[in-house]
């Protein structure tokens, strides 16, 4: 739990410093589509225009682990790395909201087929004016960085979720899940999702 505790933390973090001057990596992938959000830009259904890291550095922001998020940009949908997530290891561990993004947390999974070793997943999204990313921060059992550029996981945690990215599939129980395990109703809101 305090692992939790000082993620959490350091999530926080990684969000109030993020940069909107990031490299943009890889090439446009799946099928192109107009977004509502920005008519100068595209969303992509069962893919992203392109992908980026977003690094945090413990000793300059105070924060208790390194750490990189790796964003998927300009998804159809925030929720596709959640959802292959769960379609393949079942309902997360923990969540948790800051500043508005919610945080799925899977603990001690398997993520590499050829592998017995254990990581701690954190996914994400965020769909706004700004545009639409799914996004991921993985550690290993010893809460190391995986998406740092020392990391011989880097790469294959790419390509992993790259290929979940193009062939997730639509599963309802996991919007039930999410529904009945995140997303606070009174009752008069309703939770919409539209996947197409």
């Amino acid at each position: 739990m305090k692992k939790i505790i000082l993620l959490s933390s350091t999530i926080l973090i990684l969000i109030s410093c993020s940069s909107t001057n990031i490299e943009k990596h890889g090439s446009p992938v799946g099928i192109k589509l107009s977004s509502d959000f920005d008519k100068n830009s595209n969303l992509y259904k069962n893919g992203y225009e392109y992908y980026n890291f977003i690094k945090i550095d413990k000793f300059q922001n105070k924060a208790p682990y390194d750490l990189t998020e790796l964003r998927f940009q300009n998804v159809f949908s925030s929720s596709y790395i959640q959802l292959h997530l769960f379609n393949k290891f079942g309902e997360w561990n923990y969540s948790s909201k800051i500043d508005g993004r919610q945080f799925l947390i899977w603990q001690s999974i398997k993520i590499f087929n050829d592998s017995t070793e254990t990581f701690t997943v954190v996914a994400s999204g965020s769909e706004s004016e700004k545009g639409l990313f799914t996004s991921v921060i993985v550690f290993d059992s010893d809460m190391k960085d995986c998406l740092s550029d020392e990391s011989e996981h880097k790469d294959g945690l790419v390509e992993l979720f790259s290929e979940a990215i193009k062939n997730v599939e639509l599963n309802p129980t996991y919007f039930r899940s999410y529904r009945e395990r995140v997303v606070n109703f009174d009752k008069d809101s309703r939770f919409i999702f539209i996947y197409h």
